[in-house]
């Protein structure tokens, strides 16, 4: 969800964004065959300097002898998009770069002309620290590019960031061909300190010292993940990997018959899911130093792929089928040919998915709750009527990898399955689709849109009135091989979780309802809670990326249990469950469903990712975290609707605080993921909890938690504690403590219609660097009675050191050449951030009015000036 859209949407109506910063080029549509107009749409979007998308039919497009070279302006937001049908306007769209569909591709041919390469870049800028672009290369096939100058031109596709004073932004490069391109250095090189998303790619036939480059400007801000590529069959090494960050993940790739190293962690800490590749290095030649690869599941070395060495398809009979890591979050949508990507159990390996599915399949055709065990004429056989739910979970933890599929009498009915008690335990590899019952349907209409959410759920699985039914699906302790798929099932009435998986990995819970009516369904139970991820349960996915994925969680009874909880410790790799764009507290119709208890608590569990979730209308906090550390939490909306801007709706405030941290939880990134990486995004929306502050970090929180480039305001009820109870707090509610770490703002005095004067003190630990956020504030009040701010708008950011006595008076000049501030009143507030490695965010600082005087225009007051 684009949670950034309504505030700069809000910013233009109120005057603090420049209209011409909003703008983008409408999209462009490049016809058939067309060289010329595309390289005229790409010239157009450099000289333009705004955002720009180009869509090009597919056809052949010519890259000439003398390449194509286009830098971008740093703020654009490129995107260059293949596969658009001909003759349609680009109103209709198919994705295919594959040696199997070659007159559907959309082809980038430099011809075998030495000097046809290509290079798109984003230039620095100054100022820095805000928003960069995303550059996008999308669904093309790319052959004959011919450059064996040196330097960068010695490359033959090179996609670079050439950025270093801030890192959001970053590079998509997915479902792309790269064949027979002749270079004397690299074949493709992605230079980004953002982040990075390489994914569904095939490159083979190329001739390079390096076929796929991949290397940090800076520091990375997110995790990079390379997923579903194949890289064979090339002359040089596969790929490379050289990273200043924390670590890349790998997902389903084939690494194979490179001529040097399919494999090379120049300096990267590189963990590997169900790759394959044949012989790897951790060359240490590297940007980073010397890198590490470390297999964290199912990964195969040495073993042949199992592909044809033409069409990079794969063999029947290849053990890269149905092998792959079925780690939803990651998992592109499709494959090269165009089509569905994740046929079976578990998706393919490599670029192409086969038609081969390792599923028994099982059809429940009765709702009643039997089993053949207890009743003879209960069986699910092929064409049985007497197939029920509970005797298709037998017989699939029987077989082996199954899919469960409802054909009930009725059509949609609703369908009630009323449970005596919860269903066997999952030991194997299921799949139960509730979408497959007759009249269902998922969701197709996304958050950004505004309107309503359409799913039809048909089968509703209850836990029977009386008889106490804890759970529907469970995984114990000892089902070490459970791996549970369940989409397009309303779950109620249960007295725990209804879904409760306490072992195993992948498994993936979407497009589902608990305890919340969709248009089928009137009327629906209460359950106790939602969802429980717990013990030994990882890599796991609540939701999803796309509208059909979201889950829609309400009306939880039990108030000592959360909507969701997990307290899984993704020890095996790093942010290892996933939490995105769920609906907790909030119906279909965007009205809200009350929880009793918090919404999303992660207790004793580390290394999770809860991202564009809308978290509200809950009793008590909208998220908990305790004892749970280095989780990353962005992109929610939490106490609020994320295009509410600040007009807040009171039926969905979370009756405590929007996000609470206790009892030793430690380096967790609310906000941007890397502190050091000065950017404005990853943002969450913490607004109208009514019990207390945005974040709260209470007494015997860890160190090292960072509250950065979010949205937090009108919070609390104005207790007036030091830390303001509106946006940030440390200890106990309605104390002082501030953390060790303050900034004071005592002046703030606008320079003309888009420069702003800051002067403020800040207090630390002496010699260590400082990250300092600056924040606008549009409701006027919104300010906490003791005069500590809320965090509505991050407007800048930058470092400083502190001297030995722990104490600066700076003065800062804060250019905005997005985010400008020409309305008064206005208020400014900030926050100072410890960089060294136990490091956290301070408390919001006070309000401080944003004056129009010019009587400071003389600049000699903006200056550092140590202090005792």
């Amino acid at each position: 969800m684009k949670f950034l859209a309504w505030v700069i949407a809000f910013c233009i109506g109120f005057g603090l964004l420049p209209q011409q910063q909003a703008h983008a080029i409408a999209p462009i549509c490049v016809h058939h065959n067309d060289s010329a107009g595309l390289t005229q749409a790409l010239a157009n979007a450099v000289s333009s300097g705004i955002s720009a998308t180009i869509e090009v039919e597919q056809g052949t497009y010519t890259v000439p002898p003398t390449g194509w070279y286009y830098p971008f302006a740093p703020r654009q937001d490129i995107s260059l998009l293949g596969g658009y049908i001909p003759s349609t306007n680009c109103q209709q769209r198919l994705i295919t770069a594959s040696p199997s569909t070659p007159t559907t591709n959309t082809v980038l041919d430099g011809q075998s002309q030495n000097g046809a390469a290509i290079t798109f870049s984003l230039q620095q800028d100054n100022p820095g620290n805000l928003p960069y672009g995303t550059l996008v290369l999308e669904g093309f096939e790319i052959r004959n590019l011919q450059s064996t100058s040196n330097g960068k031109s010695s490359t033959g596709l090179y996609i670079t960031h050439d950025v270093s004073d801030g890192y959001s932004g970053g590079i998509v490069f997915r479902y792309n061909w790269v064949h027979n391109v002749v270079t004397s250095g690299t074949v493709v090189q992605l230079d980004t300190g953002g982040a990075l998303n390489f994914t569904n790619n095939l490159l083979d036939q190329n001739v390079g010292a390096y076929t796929t480059y991949v290397l940090s400007v800076a520091r990375n801000t997110a995790p990079w993940r390379i997923v579903n590529n194949t890289i064979a069959n090339n002359t040089g090494e596969g790929l490379a990997l050289d990273q200043h960050g924390s670590y890349l993940q790998l997902f389903n790739n084939i690494l194979y018959a490179n001529s040097s190293f399919d494999l090379d962690a120049v300096g990267a800490v590189v963990e590997l899911h169900a790759d394959t590749y044949g012989t790897s290095t951790t060359s240490g030649s590297g940007s980073a130093g010397s890198g590490s690869i470390t297999n964290h599941g199912y990964a195969f070395t040495g073993v042949n792929p199992g592909y044809d060495a033409t069409t990079f398809h794969l063999n029947a009979g290849s053990g890269s089928i149905n092998t792959g890591a079925a780690y939803a979050a990651v998992i592109p949508s499709q494959d090269l040919d165009g089509n569905p990507r994740w046929i079976g159990s578990n998706p393919d390996r490599g670029a192409f998915e086969s038609n081969a599915s390792d599923q028994a399949y099982w059809v429940v055709t009765n709702a009643t709750d039997s089993s053949h065990a207890t009743d003879a004429t209960v069986n699910c056989n092929p064409g049985s009527t007497k197939c029920t739910l509970r005797e298709a979970v037998t017989r699939a933890n029987a077989t082996g990898p199954s899919l469960i599929a409802f054909h009930l009498a009725g059509s949609c009915g609703p369908q009630l399955i009323a449970l005596n008690s919860p269903l066997p335990a999952i030991n194997n590899a299921i799949t139960v689709d509730g979408y497959s019952q007759p009249g269902a349907a998922s969701n197709t209409v996304s958050f950004d849109s505004g309107a309503a959410f359409n799913p039809v759920l048909c089968v509703i699985v209850r836990g029977s009135i009386g008889s106490n039914v804890s759970s529907a699906f469970v995984a114990g302790p000892t089902n070490f091989g459970a791996q549970l798929d369940v989409r397009g099932i309303t779950f109620e009435g249960f007295a725990g979780a209804a879904v409760s998986l306490s072992q195993g990995t992948y498994h993936w819970i979407h497009g589902d309802s608990f305890g919340i009516e969709t248009n089928n369904s009137p009327f629906v139970f209460s359950n106790a809670a939602g969802v429980l991820f717990g013990g030994g349960a990882i890599f796991n996915t609540l939701g999803g990326t796309a509208p059909a994925d979201l889950n829609m969680l309400g009306k939880m009874s039990d108030a000592t249990m959360a909507a969701v909880t997990i307290n899984a410790s993704s020890t095996n790799g790093h942010l290892g469950n996933q939490v995105v764009g769920n609906l907790i507290g909030m119906d279909q119709s965007h009205g809200a469903v009350p929880n009793q208890g918090t919404g999303l608590l992660l207790q004793n569990s580390d290394r999770n990712e809860i991202r564009g979730n809308v978290i509200v209308a809950s009793a008590l906090d909208g998220i908990s975290l305790i004892g749970a550390s280095s989780n990353w939490l962005h992109d929610n909306a939490i106490g609020t609707l994320p295009q509410a801007g600040f007009n807040y709706v009171s039926s969905l405030s979370n009756g405590g605080s929007g996000i609470v941290l206790s009892s030793g939880s430690a380096n967790n990134a609310i906000g941007v993921f890397d502190k050091t990486a000065y950017q404005m995004g990853y943002s969450n929306v913490i607004q109208n909890n009514k019990g207390g502050p945005g974040v709260w970090l209470n007494t015997g929180a860890g160190v090292g938690n960072t509250v950065l480039s979010n949205s937090i305001g009108s919070n609390g009820p104005g207790s007036g504690s030091g830390g303001g109870a509106l946006a940030i707090d440390f200890g106990p509610l309605g104390s002082a403590v501030g953390g060790g770490d303050a900034i004071s703002i005592f002046q703030s005095y606008m320079l003309g219609s888009q420069t702003v004067l800051l002067n403020f003190v800040i207090t630390g630990n002496g010699g260590d660097p400082y990250r300092i956020d600056f924040y606008a504030n549009i409701n006027p009040s919104s300010c906490d009675a003791s005069g500590y701010g809320p965090a509505e708008l991050p407007i800048q950011t930058y470092s400083v050191v502190l001297p030995g006595s722990g104490t600066v008076i700076q003065g800062y000049r804060a250019q905005l050449p997005v985010f400008g501030i020409n309305q008064s009143p206005s208020y400014v507030t900030a926050t100072a951030t410890n960089l060294a490695t136990s490091g956290g965010t301070s408390q919001v600082s006070n309000c401080a009015t944003l004056l129009n005087d010019r009587v400071f225009a003389d600049s000699f007051e903006a200056k550092s000036v140590s202090g005792g």
